[in-house]
């Protein structure tokens, strides 16, 4: 994946979410700001990492993701959903992929 091929932008629920690069490893995501950091030190790496940041907003946003802890550590987030929500999960990541068939 090369990385003008990375969109500018992709529509969540909605929302438009700004997807901007750095030259730093792993990604980031914002729900207030709307906006998605993409790493791109490495290059094989940059699908899973769009596609965790566009999933964890959809969880996020779904309600599905709590803390299980204090602090704003990753390991201290929980994700918690049943099968009906899955599948509407798996809805909403469809339609963002669509969006980003391109550079996957």
């Amino acid at each position: 994946m090369r990385q003008n091929k990375i969109p500018k932008s992709i529509y969540i629920f909605g929302r438009k979410f700004k997807i901007k690069t750095t030259n730093g490893s792993g990604g980031s995501a914002n729900t207030a700001t709307c906006e998605i950091e993409i790493g791109l030190k490495y290059p094989k790496d940059r699908a899973d990492i769009i596609i965790h940041e566009v999933l964890e907003v959809i969880l996020l946003e779904r309600g599905h993701r709590y803390y299980r802890y204090s602090g704003d550590v990753n390991e201290n987030y929980h994700f918690s959903f049943n099968h009906n929500e899955f599948e509407n999960i798996c809805t909403d990541l469809a339609g963002a992929i669509k969006q980003l068939r391109r550079c996957l």
